[in-house]
């Protein structure tokens, strides 16, 4: 297995592998240049994720030392009961090694401010068919617990970096008051549909990175009601994208770090093509008419929906943010 030196700096753009198959898709993106790659274990995929990368190191084409790994601890895994199941979070983290055979992760988040009781719930059983929370799965907000031991695998040497995925302001703040680690990063969906302003502005006050997951929106056939498209399709991005020379996805992007330098956005795809057109969208500069034109059209629209919230909507509040 290979190991690491002193952490790397974040890439200024990630490769996403939620939903990818094949160890090809992921070798051609190294080898287009990205250095970020972004796997969690309810992914299902981490195996693939891990040949590729051996492949890569093996033919040559980088070391272990020129890729950013960041990986997700599952809701499953999280500290249900305090003083009794903090080996949950050492197990997870192992496996996950294991399958992306590495000694050390650059980056381990904990991926949704929940905990399921049952460890071995197949991750789909957590949603209904239209991507809401299933109320028939035992499930709770938790992550104070589980914060605290991911602290201490990473002052044991098993990842560089510990950070969050999907917190909101409140458990931030929450979180700031429980332990004195700040988290690295937290990830979240971002993209012009939902700009997510107050949050990205309070990471980046807090000192804490970035990384904006579905920068290019969502496949979905749900889209916001006044757009009422994808963002692909939208019309304001297509015609900034034609006056630019680029395509809409090149432009998506580019708005994401070009609203905010701080922004590390993370795009999946397993075209070769897309793959390679996607890590040219950085690089050149969208004028500040074509940014604030894009991020008109926010209407605060989320493809992905929280597992905590009223009726299935996102983790809004202090007191559902405290488990209260």
């Amino acid at each position: 297995m290979s190991t690491t030196s002193p952490p790397l700096s974040l890439p200024p753009i990630g490769l996403g592998t939620f939903k990818t198959s094949t160890t090809s898709s992921i070798y051609h993106a190294v080898k287009s240049g990205y250095r970020l790659i972004d796997c969690a274990a309810a992914y299902s995929n981490q195996e693939a994720v891990g040949d590729a990368l051996q492949q890569l190191f093996e033919d040559g084409v980088v070391t272990r030392d020129d890729i950013f790994v960041v990986s997700k601890l599952p809701n499953t895994q999280h500290v249900w009961t305090e003083g009794v199941d903090e080996g949950r979070v050492e197990s997870s983290l192992k496996d996950t090694l294991k399958e992306l055979k590495l000694d050390k992760l650059d980056l381990f988040l904990m991926h949704w401010p929940f905990a399921f009781e049952d460890v071995n719930l197949h991750y789909p059983s957590a949603r209904l068919s239209d991507g809401s929370p299933n109320p028939s799965v035992s499930m709770k907000c938790e992550y104070k617990s589980t914060w605290d031991a991911m602290v201490r695998f990473r002052d044991l040497g098993l990842c560089n970096q510990i950070g969050v995925s999907n917190f909101t302001i409140e458990q931030m703040e929450d979180l700031k008051s429980h332990s004195a680690v700040t988290p690295f990063c937290n990830q979240f969906e971002y993209h012009p549909y939902c700009t997510n302003d107050s949050l990205r502005k309070y990471c980046v006050d807090s000192g804490i990175k970035v990384m904006a997951y579905s920068p290019l929106g969502s496949g979905s056939s749900s889209y916001p009601p006044i757009s009422g498209c994808s963002l692909l399709d939208n019309s304001v991005i297509k015609r900034i994208a034609t006056a630019n020379s680029r395509s809409a996805a090149q432009t998506l992007i580019n708005w994401s770090t070009a609203s905010d330098e701080n922004v590390v956005p993370v795009v999946k795809s397993e075209n070769e093509g897309r793959i390679v057109e996607n890590m040219a969208a950085l690089g050149w500069e969208l004028s500040r008419d074509a940014v604030e034109n894009i991020s008109d059209l926010n209407e605060n629209y989320r493809f992905f929906k929280s597992y905590g919230g009223v009726n299935g909507g996102w983790h809004d509040g202090v007191l559902e943010a405290r488990g209260e």
